[in-house]
């Protein structure tokens, strides 16, 4: 016996996105954040352009954190800063900057600024240019 059935459209936002082998998303940290102490920078990060579009989008995801008062995520390319305020409460997060040059990202650092030392395991950086 065969159950049928009928599927609605999905909610309105939804939509496919095409991926291309020059769609460009990159995962520019691995494991270089895990552990990352409080007012310290990450190793480098690297993001090679491959899409050629002029500004990226960065998320960065980090687990379980219990950030201080004034706490804040920055990105650094040279003397330029890009900077997200962190919430004092408890929790995994995911900031995300958007509308980066692509040439900032060319080699930056994360900084800690949080108050709080990054967990072990389970943080990353995800560069995807802006189409």
């Amino acid at each position: 016996m065969t159950t049928v059935v009928i599927a609605e459209p999905a909610p309105d936002g939804s939509k496919v996105e095409n991926i291309l082998p020059t769609f460009g998303r990159v995962v520019v940290a691995g494991d270089k954040l895990n552990g990352l102490l409080n007012d310290q920078y990450s190793e480098a990060l690297e993001y090679l352009n491959d899409s050629g579009q002029p500004l990226a989008t960065v998320e960065v995801v980090i687990n379980p954190l219990t950030p201080t008062v004034g706490g804040t995520i920055q990105i650094v390319s040279g003397s330029t800063a890009y900077e997200i305020g962190l919430t004092t409460e408890t929790s995994a997060r995911k900031l995300k900057f958007v509308d980066i040059p692509s040439s900032f990202l060319l080699s930056f650092f994360l900084v800690n600024k949080s108050g709080d030392d990054f967990p072990a395991k389970g943080n990353y950086v995800v560069v995807e240019p802006q189409y």
